[in-house]
């Protein structure tokens, strides 16, 4: 039987090696194998994306039978970076969470089908029928444990709970406090807050360079006269340009995962405000792949089709 495969990462130069491995072990670590791959020189396998300049270089799990070895592959050209013999593990239980964590997180080397054979190799039974229910108990058990390995990963997750998010990312804002531009983003803030204008109100001193237009300004103007609070909605659309931006976070592929993928979609759409393309749908990892986003990235899929387990953030 051929060797089964799991891609982790990958990555089209030797600049992007170290993030795609980062990413990769961090994969692994989230299996509970008890394994952590060895970083890989950097000169090898810089001189195998030389030789092969038709691939690039990925990052793998591969199940030869009971081997299970971790991989750098460029074509056919590889390094195992790591190894675990599966079939050397000789209390059945915990080579069976092996399989299982394989399962959850890499089902093209450990199928359900080949845990009902593991189990029912292993199940020792007076009859076919109690031997079954057996089987079919460990899916059950299996299932729940999936759901609550889930919750606790989302739990602990680094940004669970904990991550307060700016509505200006710090690359946006030093951006914008080098080009003395702070009357923007505070009059889009304070627009909206019950206390009123404080910094943004030089906004309305400036309609030149504002956006805003001259009848929202005489309305503006209008409600102060009357000593009325003013509804700023629509001058706060005008100063962002009354348009969209979306930005696509790396692909989760466990849910503390999450909220990584949420920070990325978010920089990615203060980035595509910077850059003045608004109106528009960008992926982190496009940005990436550009150097015109300098953030480290969670997947470098970059060509691909928006997945359902991506964070979509509009702005």
């Amino acid at each position: 039987m051929p060797a089964k495969l799991h891609e982790l990462e990958y990555f089209p130069t030797i600049n992007q090696m170290e993030r795609a491995f980062s990413d990769s072990a961090g994969q692994i670590a989230a299996m509970h194998l008890g394994i952590s791959p060895k970083k890989p020189d950097k000169s090898k396998v810089q001189a195998m994306l030389e030789k092969d300049k038709n691939n690039p270089g990925k990052f793998f799990l591969v199940l030869d039978g009971t081997k299970l070895t971790v991989e750098v592959r460029v074509g056919a050209a590889k390094i195992i970076l790591n190894t675990l013999d599966l079939g050397g593990v000789k209390d059945i239980g915990k080579r069976r969470e092996l399989l299982v964590q394989l399962n959850m997180r890499a089902s093209d080397l450990v199928s359900k089908d080949d845990l009902k054979k593991f189990d029912t190799e292993h199940t020792e039974a007076t009859s076919p029928a109690a031997q079954k229910a057996a089987v079919e108990f460990g899916e059950e058990v299996d299932k729940l444990e999936n759901e609550l390995d889930n919750l606790k990963s989302m739990r602990d997750a680094p940004n669970y709970k904990k991550k307060d998010y700016s509505t200006w990312d710090s690359e946006f804002k030093k951006w914008v406090e080098d080009r003395n531009f702070g009357r923007f983003t505070a009059f889009v803030d304070e627009a909206e807050s019950s206390t009123g204008l404080g910094e943004g109100a030089k906004l309305l001193a400036d309609p030149k360079t504002s956006g805003i237009q001259p009848k929202t300004l005489e309305a503006i103007e209008a409600a102060h006269a009357k000593s009325e609070k003013p509804d700023y909605t629509q001058a706060r659309k005008e100063v962002q340009g009354a348009k969209v931006v979306i930005g696509i976070g790396g692909p989760c592929k466990a849910p503390d995962e999450i909220a990584r993928s949420y920070d990325q979609a978010h920089r990615t759409t203060q980035t595509l405000w910077r850059l003045g393309r608004t109106g528009g749908v960008a992926a982190f990892e496009d940005l990436y792949a550009k150097d015109e986003i300098f953030e480290p990235i969670t997947s470098c899929e970059v060509e691909r089709k928006i997945g359902e387990g991506e964070a979509k953030h509009p702005c």
